[in-house]
């Protein structure tokens, strides 16, 4: 229980970063059209609630962690097994990172709708426990989830997003 707060630190910290980057990169971000609302509002909004809920897990973590490091001591003492348990979650979470920016890159020659399908089912599929694992459960929330995402921001947004190859 110890390492998963560790763990939530890290990533907390790594999330604040890109929150902070994607904060910054929409500085750069140039209007197509004339309307109200720039092509920065929503990756503004989406880096800033990053942010928002990083800062709230690294907080929630830090205080949990500290809460059991005074109670108990005995805990500090691992043992090999645990140490595997950390390696994986470290893997992971490299893993992920190197995810994202692989779809970051793909994003603009596949489109949004491929690219986070793609990414979705195989963010799911890692994060997922092995015994819970179900493609045909991970394919329709990939799929679904990519195809709402696309229909708001496409059509309640008014928000272009990269066509790709479907384009």
């Amino acid at each position: 229980m110890h390492e998963n707060k560790s763990v939530d630190m890290i990533s907390s910290i790594v999330l604040i970063a890109v929150s902070i980057i994607l904060f910054i990169a929409t500085f750069s971000f140039r209007a197509m059209t004339v309307s109200d609302i720039g092509p920065e509002f929503l990756p503004r909004i989406v880096a800033i609630t990053l942010f928002i809920l990083s800062i709230s897990l690294f907080i929630k973590a830090y205080v949990q962690k500290k809460k059991e490091g005074e109670i108990q001591i005995a805990e500090e003492i691992e043992s090999v097994p645990q140490k595997e348990s950390k390696k994986e979650i470290y893997l992971l979470v490299i893993t992920t990172l190197i995810l994202i920016v692989l779809y970051l890159i793909v994003l603009p020659s596949l489109g949004f709708l491929i690219a986070t399908t793609v990414y979705l089912y195989i963010q799911i599929y890692l994060m997922a426990p092995a015994d819970k694992r179900n493609h045909i459960k991970i394919g329709l929330v990939s799929v679904l989830s990519s195809t709402i995402i696309y229909f708001v921001f496409r059509n309640v947004f008014y928000l272009m997003l990269p066509s790709g190859i479907l384009g």
